[in-house]
């Protein structure tokens, strides 16, 4: 996920949606996702990168450019 370009990051936080839920049609279920270089800042809430079923724990990078990690880990 790259939210420096905030009206493609909404696309990329559907399409790991839509992977994880494939991967539990197939029987696979994961209890953690993480995402390296997530570009997240405070301004971007955590209902913005909400994926059902999962809570999601974050570190934002602060004053420098890039970095951040974001995990999502099951509900379950």
């Amino acid at each position: 996920m790259n939210p420096s370009a905030w009206s493609k990051s909404k696309t990329k936080t559907e399409k790991l949606e839509i992977f994880i839920c494939d991967q539990a049609k197939s029987g696979i279920t994961a209890s953690f996702v993480c995402v390296t270089e997530t570009w997240l800042k405070g301004f971007h809430h955590d209902e913005q990168i909400a994926i059902p079923g999962y809570n999601v724990t974050r570190s934002d990078r602060y004053g420098r450019v890039g970095g951040g990690v974001l995990l999502y880990s099951a509900d379950s």
